[in-house]
């Protein structure tokens, strides 16, 4: 009995000093873009990814140098035409395996309300040499806890011929 009643005259301290981590309404959000909507077959694609933070609290990641290479620290997502996984390239295929991939990191401190930008040439990723609309999607672990995996918004790339 004693012991209980230590405990429950520490918890209250527990609390000051160690914060919990932010709730999935607090975490950061992922948003994807592209500068076209419709390529022709063969085209670069290049698709930009900001990590903004979103919370009051500062984090730290790993990084590309230049903001290249963003599928070294992003999980990539091709949808193609017929609705299913678009077919990694062999470069792809490694990326995804987390072979090693050309490019150095960096770590990047992110204060609140700040951003860091990176970019991927999509179609090095994957096959989207077929004509039709791509539906692409991004996402990456929480940076607070990597249990909670940050999603960004779909992004409709169409191909043509």
């Amino acid at each position: 009995m004693r012991l209980a009643s230590k405990w429950i005259l520490l918890a209250p301290l527990s609390a000051l000093c160690c914060p919990a981590l932010p709730q999935a309404s607090q975490q950061p959000t992922i948003t994807i873009d592209s500068k076209s909507a419709a390529v022709k077959s063969g085209e670069p694609i290049h698709v930009h990814i900001v990590l903004k933070n979103t919370t009051d609290r500062e984090f730290t990641i790993f990084r590309s140098v230049g903001g290249g290479r963003g599928e070294q620290y992003y999980s990539i997502s091709v949808i193609d035409p017929g609705g299913n996984p678009a077919a990694p390239t062999e470069y792809g295929a490694a990326a995804r395996k987390q072979q090693a991939v050309p490019g150095s990191r960096i770590m990047k401190t992110i204060a609140p309300g700040a951003d860091v930008a990176e970019y991927v040439f999509i179609n090095e990723m994957f096959d989207m040499t077929g004509a039709g609309t791509y539906v692409v999607q991004v996402s990456r672990a929480s940076p607070f806890d990597p249990t909670v995996i940050l999603k960004s918004n779909t992004l409709a790339i169409t191909v043509s011929n």
